[in-house]
């Protein structure tokens, strides 16, 4: 399960612990026009030690949510 989060998101660093995975991948958004923080999309997965439990917490621009949950879904 790890191995197919990780294709769906390249680039993302893998965080093993004895009862989860984290899979974390974030970019940074483009430019919208305001001032302010930089905003990220960003994705975190995490997988339950048996491989069967899956979480994932995402947020970023409406677009890139739907292709990361597109790309997850895929694999």
């Amino acid at each position: 399960m790890t191995e197919a989060v990780a294709r769906a998101l390249p680039g993302a660093s893998v965080e093993e612990n004895p009862r989860t995975t984290r899979v974390v991948w974030q970019r940074p958004c483009p430019p919208g026009g305001h001032a302010g923080p930089i905003q990220r999309d960003s994705a975190c997965v995490y997988i339950g030690a048996s491989g069967e439990g899956v979480s994932v917490d995402v947020s970023g621009r409406p677009q890139a949510i739907v292709a990361m949950l597109a790309a997850l879904a895929e694999q």
